[in-house]
């Protein structure tokens, strides 16, 4: 984490770059808050500064009249914790679509959206929401050599069994696939691989969503207060709904809209890993 906070200290205004001394004084407190005098009896005003504060140190943002800002968003867009330290809530997941930009990318808790709904309540943490026990999710990508395979050749994905029940070579070696489910081989379920000429390919349902996932995160995602999720409705193929976060959760069966229950899409992050929008994908 310490890092990425170096990385991050890029963007931060100039008069946090020039402020990179660890000053020796003492906190102090009155009714109103925490401020940091100096030795020299001057004290920081409506700026960052670093501080060592129970044997750490980080960077603290005080205010116009010298107060210590805690459990906020600091004047420059920034995020500190109730104990005032500068904090990046989102880190953890903030970076995977550059980290992965090849790939399909969404947050997710449809594990487990419906059953848990109420478990999964906005809490408020001041100046943001974080939700407990969400994914972030890719589609797996599996190496094969379609050179070997032909119609009537089982291939084992994750564990399952398929038959390859079509095979155009023409189409960029596509395969439409018959899950075989039991020893006597009838299939219920229909997919198809797609890939590239690098020989990666993921698999994916009938409907054309992925069969499989990687999980890249699991865990408590933080989200904007003003955070906007657009919601796939019942009425026009492609058509959105713009909803809010409290929204979303305030009425998990909201009419016309397929995907009021849970929560699956890709994600924008601002620069504190909080969420400012999700685009919601449809799930059969």
């Amino acid at each position: 984490m310490r890092n990425m906070k170096k990385a991050a200290l890029i963007a931060l205004p100039l008069c946090v770059l020039l402020s990179t001394q660890v000053f020796a004084g003492e906190w102090k407190r009155d009714e109103r808050g925490w401020w940091y005098q100096r030795e020299d009896g001057s004290y920081p005003i409506n700026r960052w500064e670093k501080m060592e504060q129970n044997g750490n140190t980080d960077w603290y943002y005080f205010d116009r009249d010298g107060y210590m800002v805690s459990n906020a968003i600091t004047p420059d867009g920034y995020t500190v914790a109730g104990s005032g330290e500068w904090i990046i809530p989102g880190e953890a997941y903030m970076h995977l679509p550059e980290k992965y930009p090849d790939k399909y990318i969404v947050i997710s808790d449809v594990e487990n959206a419906i059953a848990d709904r109420k478990k999964k309540m906005l809490i408020d943490c001041g100046p943001y929401y974080k939700i407990e026990d969400m994914y972030v999710i890719t589609n797996k990508e599996y190496y094969l050599d379609l050179s070997a395979q032909s119609v009537g050749t089982t291939i084992i994905l994750n564990g399952d069994k398929y038959r390859v029940t079509k095979y155009d070579p023409d189409a960029f070696a596509i395969f439409q696939l018959d899950c075989v489910m039991d020893n006597s081989g009838q299939g219920t379920r229909w997919n198809y691989l797609s890939g590239s000429d690098d020989g990666n390919y993921v698999l994916r349902s009938y409907d054309n969503d992925y069969v499989y996932q990687d999980i890249l995160y699991h865990g408590p995602i933080y989200v904007e207060k003003n955070c906007v999720i657009n919601e796939v409705t019942y009425n026009v193929v492609g058509e959105r709904y713009r909803n809010t976060v409290e929204n979303h959760f305030a009425n998990p069966y909201q009419d016309g809209l397929i995907s009021a229950p849970y929560i699956q899409g890709t994600f924008a992050t601002d620069k504190n890993g909080l969420i400012a929008q999700i685009d919601q994908t449809y799930l059969p």
